[in-house]
């Protein structure tokens, strides 16, 4: 089973197939091993998979997932940890999310990413608390208000030095896979920068 918290310009219903932007936490796994998957779309079909294995195990206790998304990158946290920074390279023909986006979680099944679901193991929960949001809300008329110094996010630029060294940390021991590993990591400009 597949558990996801995402960010998505995707109207509900629609065609996942078309191209959009979304920010994805996918929690996979279950008889207690667990990875968590985190994707980004970009006016695109996605494909810019990092997955981890955590420290702990999810269903056990409740953690704290974050996602900071400004003009300079976004970075995913868990428990306060940054495990993966997206750069706004977009000077370098790298697409980034720029689309107004609302909040959607969900359970679903794709056995030909996960495997097989014991079906007989349900029903399938996931839950939420102290849910929160701190974001802009988007004007047609005016995007670039969103990016206004006036809300605190758009301050942050860079991660701290005991970020930066977190997410080393994370990146050589917790992280198992990254698009930007692939054969076809070429079609994926952003994997050249980093």
């Amino acid at each position: 089973m597949i558990e996801r918290l995402q960010l998505t310009s995707l109207q509900i219903n629609g065609d996942p197939g078309i191209r959009h932007d979304e920010i994805d936490f996918e929690f996979l796994g279950g008889d207690g091993k667990y990875t968590l998957n985190t994707n980004i779309f970009a006016n695109d079909g996605g494909s810019r998979e990092q997955q981890f294995n955590l420290e702990f195990d999810p269903t056990t206790d409740f953690h704290t997932y974050r996602i900071l998304w400004n003009q300079y990158h976004i970075v995913f946290y868990a428990d306060d940890v940054p495990i993966r920074v997206f750069k706004n390279n977009t000077n370098y023909g790298v697409n980034y999310p720029t689309n107004k986006m609302h909040i959607e979680a969900t359970i679903w099944n794709d056995t030909n990413w996960v495997g097989a679901v014991d079906w007989s193991q349900g029903p399938f929960k996931a839950y939420y608390r102290d849910f929160s949001i701190n974001g802009c809300q988007y004007q047609e008329s005016n995007p670039q208000e969103c990016y206004n110094n006036n809300y605190y996010w758009n301050t942050i630029t860079n991660l701290s030095p005991d970020e930066v060294q977190k997410y080393e940390d994370v990146k050589a021991e917790q992280m198992t896979f990254s698009y930007c590993m692939r054969n076809n990591s070429m079609n994926f400009p952003e994997c050249m920068l980093n």
